[in-house]
């Protein structure tokens, strides 16, 4: 924006939002100001009002059910959060809130309280569910999984059976799981959740999943299980990647457990280049067995993959993301996901799928 020039009214807006006491205004407000300066096209206004959002001013989202609150003070925002996530209230019922709970709990208390109305609401769990904070549970609850439970259930799954898959990060958000089972609730089994760890199925591919973080290790374990467990996975390494990308300079590394040896590892993406050169043999540090580079990438890739299996994850894709409030881009998202997936199927010729053609197919709807 250095350089922009800036019609006078413009400036006079800007300062007219600066100097508002109130810690938020409308969207009608916020028109009405602009009628005021005779900044009269929706477009004009629309302009403006990115250059505001970028600058500071106020925050604004383009989210058809976030634009008619225009916030003037984020504190207004970040203290609500807070007082929600800190609430005693929502830690003894492991996270469920209930709206009516928020009258209780967003009360003002002391005088620097801001005051939060109860028509703006659903505006703060609105931002909560875009931020990935918290999901729906039915039209009055919802649910925050850094709340949830900490002690880990007792599962029934074959672990030893299962496909297996390490992220080791050099610094582990403790965002990151919460985040993960806040995309993946729709696929929570028997409420089998708690603050680091999710057990998910897709009868669609007839299989079933854990995935937990470790943050002493600094890890996130994923197992699956399943007809389909390989293309399961594709999904979830999907979603953890795309979470991984909205932080800045998160560096990652994505490993194999050795068959026989769990507790030895190679490099996801060490063995993907292997492959391309033709080498075949593995040699881990740790041990003097070899290994068949073909065979460890076997746990987790499928070969050849048709149009109709990159049609099935691509629908699997859009359920997840259409059933976030962060996602403005979905088409964008699906493909780059769906060239992850590409990714993870080593085998398969690209030039032979058009992805964005695929896309475009998930997300047509039939006229009736």
């Amino acid at each position: 924006m250095i350089r922009t020039t800036w019609a006078v009214t413009w400036f006079n807006i800007k300062k007219q939002l600066e100097d508002n006491p109130q810690p938020y205004i409308s969207y009608d407000q916020y028109r009405q100001l602009c009628s005021n300066e005779e900044i009269s096209e929706p477009s004009s206004q629309e302009t403006l009002l990115d250059f505001l959002n970028d600058l500071g001013v106020v925050l604004h989202f383009k989210d058809f059910e976030l634009q008619d609150t225009h916030v003037l003070e984020p504190r207004w925002v970040t203290e609500a959060v807070y007082k929600i996530i800190n609430s005693e209230e929502l830690a003894e019922s492991r996270g469920v809130l209930n709206l009516e709970q928020l009258d209780n709990i967003l009360k003002k208390k002391k005088k620097e309280d801001y005051p939060y109305p109860p028509d703006k609401y659903r505006y703060i769990i609105r931002l909560m569910q875009k931020f990935e904070l918290c999901y729906r549970i039915d039209d009055r609850q919802f649910l925050i999984p850094d709340l949830l439970a900490v002690q880990e259930p007792v599962i029934d799954f074959d672990y030893p059976a299962a496909l297996k898959f390490i992220i080791q990060y050099d610094f582990l958000p403790r965002s990151i799981m919460p985040r993960f089972i806040v995309n993946m609730h729709k696929d929570i089994k028997k409420k089998l959740q708690w603050r680091t760890g999710v057990v998910l199925e897709d009868r669609d591919f007839l299989s079933t999943a854990v995935v937990k973080a470790d943050h002493e290790a600094k890890k996130i374990y994923i197992y699956v299980n399943g007809e389909q467990k390989r293309d399961y996975f594709a999904v979830l390494l999907a979603v953890l990647r795309r979470i991984h990308r909205s932080f800045e300079k998160l560096k990652t590394k994505e490993l194999i457990p050795m068959p026989d040896e769990p507790d030895i590892t190679a490099d996801y993406r060490q063995l993907v280049r292997f492959e391309k050169r033709g080498i075949d043999i593995y040699l881990p540090g740790e041990t003097e067995k070899e290994y068949k580079v073909s065979e460890l990438l076997g746990t987790i890739t499928t070969g050849k993959i048709t149009e109709k299996e990159i049609l099935g994850l691509l629908k699997k894709m859009k359920e997840i993301l259409m059933a976030l409030e962060s996602e403005r881009n979905p088409k964008e998202t699906m493909l780059k996901t769906a060239n992850e997936i590409l990714d993870l199927k080593l085998k398969t010729p690209i030039g032979d799928i058009n992805l964005g053609k695929l896309v475009e197919k998930v997300f047509h709807k039939k006229k009736k």
